[in-house]
């Protein structure tokens, strides 16, 4: 059975209060530890955001391994499908 956007339990304000805009070091640690607690599309969404400070860190390769595995998620829900698309 396909995930529906209801299964999906986190919304951009949780996603704000994780995230350190003046440090990305924290923020991505934040955003790991978040997405090993989470079920499947709320880690995979927070996955996408973990890649984000390894961006501005310049470590595009770690970035982009965060990526794998989630194209067949974002199959399973459009905010999902969105946030790989705006991030990638």
């Amino acid at each position: 059975m396909s995930a529906t956007f209801s299964e999906m339990t986190i919304v951009q304000r949780h996603l704000d209060r994780l995230w350190g805009f003046a440090d990305s070091a924290s923020s991505l640690l934040r955003f790991t530890a978040a997405a090993a607690k989470s079920m499947r599309l709320d880690a995979a969404v927070l996955r996408t955001q973990a890649a984000r400070p390894l961006g501005l860190q310049g470590k595009f390769p770690e970035a982009r391994e965060l990526f794998e595995g989630l194209s067949g998620a974002k199959d399973d829900d459009a905010a999902l499908a969105a946030r790989l698309s705006l991030e990638a």
